[in-house]
């Protein structure tokens, strides 16, 4: 997966939020698809504190952007036959 070599060092909340807003007003713009940023928190003993949940640790949270919105045609609908025999509809669109 291509990564972009953009990771900024923030002090402070107001940074970090400003830093998502930037990324996402600039997202239209870049060579791949992105749904958000990542924020780790860089010091290691504030990590420590924070642990782990199950799955994830604390001191890393994606910061998901806002869903984007757009106007596509429906070129046609075709039916797709299941395992069972059961027919679904499917949408043909144009690429937005």
């Amino acid at each position: 997966m291509p990564r972009l070599p953009h990771a900024t060092a923030c002090r402070g909340l107001d940074a970090v939020l400003a830093y998502c807003r930037d990324w996402e007003a600039r997202r239209a713009g870049l060579p791949l698809d992105t749904d958000g940023v990542v924020v780790k928190l860089d010091e290691v003993a504030p990590r420590e504190g924070l642990g782990w949940t199950a799955k994830a640790p604390r001191w890393a949270v994606a910061r998901k952007f806002a869903s984007q919105a757009a106007r596509t045609r429906l070129t046609a609908i075709t039916w797709q036959v299941g395992r069972t025999g059961a027919l679904t509809p499917v949408a043909e669109l144009e690429p937005v």
